[in-house]
């Protein structure tokens, strides 16, 4: 059986991706194979794979050949692929890997053989200004995942992870072409409530370097609106319909702060009727009058007609903030010298 297959969406990302693969044919494992699902590109970027592939045959391109678009439905093109393959991993075209990233992640799966997946350290960084990174992936804050899911600060992506595919198959795990957003919190959010084990890999080094591309912020603005939200309410209701009774009143209080965090967009006719209407919170009047209240007054509102809720929600990003920021500088400082 082979070892390592990595899949990468691609759609139109030829500005970065040179420096994606590059990352990739300087890894000190060498097992693995690469395959690059194009969807429907229409810049220079195929011929950027076709550049690296003649050079390295792990490197693969192949195009979506069915509907939906989108890279989840790339990423599951990927899955069926990779069926002779150990492990597999999700990765983003425009960002960069450190060079013990597939030794890294292979090693530590090797040694623990029952885990389903594990969750390793990524960092964030801008696109010009490598010091001014700020942020931890793959760190966990909660001990409780789908509290974190609740709370919005899931501490793992698609990218933080490597996934045995064994245990793909046989949970039956899929991207949801559905989904417009969201898609990495829905699938690691499905892998859990399917029972799948993993661990934090929390001692080793930070193997994932992922773009933060600060400009468009306009058109991101609105992008986020049409399908972010949707998106948000989407996945929330497909985690509360995968919950028992019992979980729904244990997570009461949780999904009571979800909805919170939506507050200032309750009087968009569009969106606020959509979020009332959601099953969960629907006959709710006290929340949605509350909701309606904190959309149309002082952002202070909200931690005074919630303070329980609204003080333990603050502290909670404080202290998030401060353990994401704790070791940032001096990793991405390492990786800077690594790579010039």
């Amino acid at each position: 059986m082979k070892k390592l297959s990595v899949i990468i969406p691609n759609w139109n990302g030829e500005k970065y991706l040179a420096e994606m693969l590059s990352s990739i044919v300087s890894q000190t494992f060498s097992d693995w194979t690469l395959f690059v699902i194009d969807d429907g590109s229409t810049d220079s970027s195929k011929q950027i794979i076709k550049k690296f592939s003649d050079k390295d045959s792990r490197i693969n391109l192949f195009e979506r050949t069915r509907l939906p678009k989108g890279a989840q439905t790339c990423r599951n093109i990927g899955i069926e692929l990779s069926k002779d393959y150990e492990y597999i991993m999700f990765f983003d075209s425009d960002d960069i890997i450190a060079p013990y990233c597939f030794q890294q992640r292979v090693t530590f799966m090797e040694s623990h053989k029952d885990l389903d997946f594990s969750i390793f350290p990524a960092k964030k960084f801008y696109e010009k200004i490598w010091d001014n990174c700020d942020w931890v992936y793959g760190v966990p804050f909660f001990k409780d995942i789908m509290k974190a899911f609740l709370h919005k600060t899931l501490p793992m992506v698609g990218w933080t992870n490597i996934y045995r595919c064994a245990s793909i198959y046989k949970k039956g795990l899929h991207w949801d072409e559905k989904l417009l957003s969201m898609q990495d919190s829905d699938f690691n959010i499905q892998a859990i409530l399917k029972g799948c084990k993993y661990e934090f890999a929390v001692n080793n080094k930070p193997d994932y370097f992922y773009r933060y591309v600060t400009n468009s912020v306009s058109s991101k603005s609105s992008q986020r609106k049409q399908t972010h939200f949707p998106g948000h309410i989407y996945l929330l209701s497909k985690v509360v319909n995968s919950l028992s009774e019992k979980e729904k009143m244990y997570y009461k209080n949780d999904l009571d702060n979800y909805y919170l965090n939506f507050s200032h967009i309750s009087v968009d006719k569009k969106y606020g009727s959509t979020l009332c209407k959601t099953d969960w919170i629907r006959g709710r009047f006290w929340f949605i009058f509350r909701m309606k209240i904190l959309a149309k007054t002082h952002p202070k509102a909200r931690v005074l007609l919630f303070p329980k809720l609204g003080f333990q929600h603050n502290l909670m990003l404080k202290k998030w903030q401060r353990c994401m920021k704790k070791t940032a500088h001096d990793f991405v400082r390492k990786y800077k010298n690594n790579i010039q």
